[in-house]
């Protein structure tokens, strides 16, 4: 078995993106993974990471919502979680 071409990759991104836009599915294509190019969705209550990945492999996540409704109070926490997640530990080397 041959290995997966870039050609090919990208020919399915395009088909994929081709066929979201037929379905009037507003999408992206982004690359945030050294190892894949990725399509993010948006579908009403969910969105959708497709990544077309350097081995040919496709992976598919479906990210949906509880449908609630918070406050900007719940805004303001998560945010301050992720700030907190990312701050520096300790002691760094310059």
């Amino acid at each position: 078995m041959s290995e997966p071409s870039l050609k090919s990759a990208l020919d399915g991104v395009w088909k994929m993106s081709e066929r979201l836009k037929t379905a009037g599915v507003h999408h992206e294509i982004k690359s945030y993974r050294y190892d894949a190019i990725s399509i993010f969705a948006h579908v009403p209550g969910e969105y959708w990471e497709i990544d077309f990945c350097e081995n040919g492999s496709i992976d598919f996540e479906v990210y949906k919502s509880d449908g609630s409704i918070k406050d900007p109070a719940a805004l303001d926490a998560a945010i301050q979680k992720i700030e907190a997640l990312n701050e520096p530990k300790g002691k760094q080397c310059l």
